[in-house]
């Protein structure tokens, strides 16, 4: 039988085999390119299948955002000299166009597709990690954010009694360190108020569980024990809502503040209303 060898070099693109063993699993398989990857992939032989078990620490995050939309995704792979290639940084634009111009809150056939095929020409283990869209509404502004190693992308979406305030310049500057916090210190949730109640109870009796549990606090009366646990469930629900975050660039003041000082220059009410943050973390 002579086997094509367009298909030869499909199969062994797809499974980083040689080309012996694509031609004899094509020969085995009638030339049926999947029955033949799944053969390939018995025999032990796909390389593609075996990078999948390989870390992803490296990678760029993408970002296309205007005033009135933005769109990230989060593209991981194994290496920063591939992280650098101009067609791994030319993939991660196509992806996040495709999820800005479709709002998309999940990856599609497109995607999946762009994905595999710098997978395929990089030889690398790439996986998506994440993609985010944020829309604005009526009296709604876009701010975004995407540092300088493309590590960590950001999008918030600013409310204004009076969007006449967007105009300003100076606001607008000022709401952009709104982005780079988010970025910096990576908040859950905008404010206390937005803590879903089961995460509010679990993270409470975690903490009730580890005071519980502390020979040093054991002795002391159940009133102090409980003060404590409220104490640390406050503390770490301070630390994960952004309004009560330390502001960045002047630790005296919380966000909730900074976001006061910039309604008294903008003339109106303003209130962050959600926030995407993707990054590139090592070992996730």
């Amino acid at each position: 039988m002579n086997i094509s060898i367009d298909r030869i070099k499909t199969l062994r693109e797809k499974t980083g085999a040689g080309i012996m063993d694509c031609k004899r699993a094509l020969l085995q398989t009638d030339q049926d390119l999947k029955a033949a990857e799944s053969l390939i992939a018995e025999w032990g032989l796909s390389v593609a299948q075996k990078r999948q078990e390989r870390a992803t620490n490296e990678g760029r995050v993408g970002l296309v955002a205007d005033r009135g939309k933005a769109a990230l995704a989060s593209l991981a792979c194994e290496t920063d000299f591939v992280a650098l290639n101009a067609s791994y940084i030319e993939a991660i634009r196509k992806i996040t166009l495709e999820v800005f111009e479709k709002g998309l809150k999940a990856s599609n056939e497109t995607i999946e597709a762009l994905v595999a095929d710098i997978a395929r020409r990089m030889k690398e283990n790439i996986a998506l990690k994440g993609i985010a869209f944020i829309q604005a509404g009526e009296g709604d502004y876009i701010d975004s954010y995407l540092h300088g190693d493309a590590k960590t992308g950001v999008a918030i979406r600013i409310h204004a009694d009076d969007k006449a305030c967007f105009e300003n310049p100076m606001v607008l500057g000022r709401l952009h360190d709104l982005s780079l916090q988010v970025a910096a210190c990576n908040p859950l949730y905008v404010s206390h108020e937005a803590i879903p109640r089961g995460v509010r109870e679990e993270q409470e009796r975690s903490i009730r569980a580890e005071v519980e549990t502390d020979a040093t606090l054991a002795c002391k009366p159940e009133a102090l024990r409980t003060g404590i646990v409220s104490g640390k469930v406050k503390k770490y629900f301070s630390s994960v809502c952004l309004y009560e975050q330390r502001f960045i660039r002047d630790e005296k003041m919380t966000i909730a503040e900074l976001i006061d000082n910039i309604q008294r220059q903008a003339g109106t009410k303003l209130a962050v209303v959600e926030f995407r943050r993707l990054a590139i973390e090592k070992n996730a």
